[in-house]
């Protein structure tokens, strides 16, 4: 048949088709540089990414997160202890 593909092309389109949408977010997070650079400048944490400041305390700041495959939003509360920063999703 004329339309049927290669199994090489086969193959690579199946493997390019099954990934899932956590598998890709998960390579973006290994592999795009921008992910990474956003990970280190802390706009990043994990699968979320680190949007507005909503709210600030003596000891803590709690920002907006949105969750990268979901696309749902969530609270993220930052500790501010002895100037070191520690991230607790809430």
């Amino acid at each position: 048949m004329p339309d049927e593909l290669p199994p090489s092309n086969q193959k690579n389109l199946l493997s390019k088709s099954s990934i899932s949408i956590y598998e890709k977010t998960q390579q973006q997070l290994q592999n795009d540089k921008k992910w990474q650079h956003e990970t280190s400048l802390g706009k990043r944490v994990a699968l979320y990414k680190i949007q507005n400041e909503l709210g600030r305390g003596n000891f803590s700041t709690v920002k907006m997160a949105i969750h990268e495959v979901t696309k749902d939003p969530t609270s993220t509360l930052w500790y501010n202890l002895l100037s070191n920063p520690v991230n607790t999703l809430v």
